[in-house]
């Protein structure tokens, strides 16, 4: 059963021809848990969707960056963690939506590590999944937003 509630908020495929990033905002609210799970990108848990008519399933892209908004009228509790996990359960995010701040807005560019022999570097994660949000450690009725940016 899912736990919290979403609002995911995209730009309709026509409106993205001329721009080379795209945006996914997903709008959650905790629930007395202080926990959002169990809701996916292809409508699975009855995420509120707009700007597009359907649960666009898939989310495809390679992450560019990612903004964690904590809410000024209903802050979560600090040190909350965000994981946006891929279909075989892996955090896109690559933990770096562990331990966020309560009241200071954090931008991240995730990437899966690798190295060359001689130097370590991230390289950008590419994505083709339904995609799900999960929020943790928030406290009750607690509210924040992630901002997905794809290219």
């Amino acid at each position: 059963m899912p736990a919290g509630s979403i609002t995911m908020t995209m730009r309709p495929p026509d409106s993205q021809s001329n721009r080379p990033v795209r945006k996914v905002k997903f709008a959650w609210t905790s629930d007395a848990a202080g926990a959002v799970n169990g809701i996916k990108t292809d409508g699975t848990g009855s995420p509120t969707i707009v700007g597009v008519a359907a649960a666009p399933a898939f989310i495809s892209g390679t992450i560019v960056g990612v903004t964690f908004i904590p809410s000024a009228s209903a802050a979560p509790t600090a040190l909350y963690d965000v994981t946006l996990k891929d279909d075989e359960g892996v955090d896109v995010l690559a933990g770096q939506g562990a331990d966020l701040s309560a009241t200071v807005t954090t931008r991240v560019k995730p990437g899966q590590s690798f190295k060359d022999g001689t130097t370590t570097s991230l390289d950008p994660i590419p994505i083709d999944d339904v995609l799900e949000l999960v929020v943790t450690n928030a406290g009750n009725a607690k509210q924040g937003t992630v901002v997905l940016y794809l290219r």
